[in-house]
This record gives C-alpha cells, structure tokens and sequence, in this order.
C-alpha cells in the first residue's frame, strides 16, 4: 500500500510523472539497525578513534511484523524542491495499518542536541523536529495519503540519537586508569538517558514526538497494544 501511494499519488502534488519517481524502499523481516552513511563517513574521518564504530544509530525489534523502510530524504529529494526532510518513513507492509513513523538518525555530542552556539543553534532534536512536520505535510498533500496517514492509530515522529562519546560496550572503571573511568561514567549516564520521556510531545495532525537513545531498541507494537494504550490515555 505506501509503496502504491509514494510510486502513483504523491508524485502528482509535485507535478512530477509518476514513472520517473523511484521509491527506495527495504522490507525488513527480522530486527534490524539504521545508520547514516553519510553522517557516518564524516564522523569517521574527523575522529580516527571511531574507525572500529559498528555505525548503528537505531536498533529496532520488528516484533514480529514486516517493515517496510523507505530512504525518505532519498525519495522527497528526487521531487526537486526545498523541502526539510527526515531521514526515514516506516510503517507495516502490506495491508496492516497499525503504527506510521517519521524518522531522524542523529550522532552527536549531548551538547548539540540540546540549543547551542553551533550548526543548529536550536539544537539538533529541535531542528529534527522541524524536519519530520515539513515531512508530513509531504503526505498530506493528496487526499488518498492524507487519509492513508491521519487514520493511522499510532502516529510516531522519532528522534533517534546516538552520543558518539559513549562506547559501544559498557567500560568498569579501573584504578589509575583515567580514560577508562571516564568512558565508564558515560557509559552510566548514557543507559540513564536512553529514552527521555521528558521528550514525548504531541504534535500536529495527533503525532507523538518520541525520543529514542543508542542503544535502547525501538520495539514495534502490535495493533491490539496500540489500542489499549490509546484507550488507557483516552480515559485519564
């Protein structure tokens, strides 16, 4: 179904022909990682010390469902526009209509995540999400994909951020060992920090701003959790 919608509808609100638009998308089966190549090359020739990285920014658990992952800063950009976009839109394959989620892959240090004196003075989680609001006015340019998407049950704008500080693997701290009681201190703040609830925000169109940190996994849910959840939040 969204790969129907993103290959025929959605081209037509860009006046694009539906046969020059390619859809990059990946369906996943199992659990699965995302990175950022790009973000990931950079960091890794900036900071020879990353080399060994394993490059994962987002662990998900699919739970059980199929994934359909589509490249979405790839596919809006064939549309020749300037148009903030996310990294990624996943949802289920297929005909399930359960969960839809705009995605935005981070690596950076905790202090350009929160407002800064740096690129985005914002702060990145900020500026991410600006991105995924332009993304979803993307979708709701047409009447089939607006629907498509507003009657989703469970609508996600996820904020995923990994602190490249952190090492991979939990570090003890050791006497005179210096390095390593530091890592180990970043390694127990980071599992502190892995999701903020503090950062769970509604946004328009009934969205939910979520934040998620390396190396805390995204669990998919199935539809009958999403509906006791959202009944749960109806009643309080």
């Amino acid at each position: 179904m969204i790969e129907q919608l993103l290959g025929e509808v959605v081209p037509r609100a860009f006046d694009c022909k539906p046969k020059v638009i390619n859809v990059p998308i990946d369906k996943k089966n199992a659990p699965f990682t995302m990175s950022d190549t790009r973000a990931c090359g950079r960091c890794q020739e900036l900071k020879p010390e990353r080399h060994e990285c394993n490059n994962e920014i987002l662990k998900v658990n699919n739970n059980g469902h199929e994934i359909a992952v589509v490249n979405w800063e790839k596919y809006v950009g064939q549309f020749g526009k300037e148009i903030k976009r996310c990294d990624l839109l996943m949802t289920e394959s297929g005909e399930s209509h359960g969960r839809i989620v705009f995605c935005d892959l981070c690596c950076y240090e905790e202090k350009y995540v929160e407002p800064n004196e740096g690129i985005h003075p914002e702060g990145k989680r900020a500026y991410a999400r600006d991105q995924m609001k332009q993304s979803i006015e993307v979708l709701l340019k047409e009447p089939d994909t607006e629907h498509f998407v507003l009657t989703y049950p469970d609508k996600v704008c996820l904020f995923a951020w990994r602190d490249y500080n952190v090492p991979e693997e939990p570090v003890s701290a050791t006497r005179r060992d210096a390095r390593a009681n530091v890592l180990a201190f970043a390694t127990i703040v980071s599992a502190m920090e892995t999701e903020m609830t503090s950062h769970h925000t509604i946004m328009n169109h009934a969205f939910t701003f979520k934040q998620i940190k390396y190396p805390a996994e995204f669990v998919w849910e199935d539809i009958n959790v999403i509906d006791e959840r959202l009944e749960l939040m109806n009643e309080k």
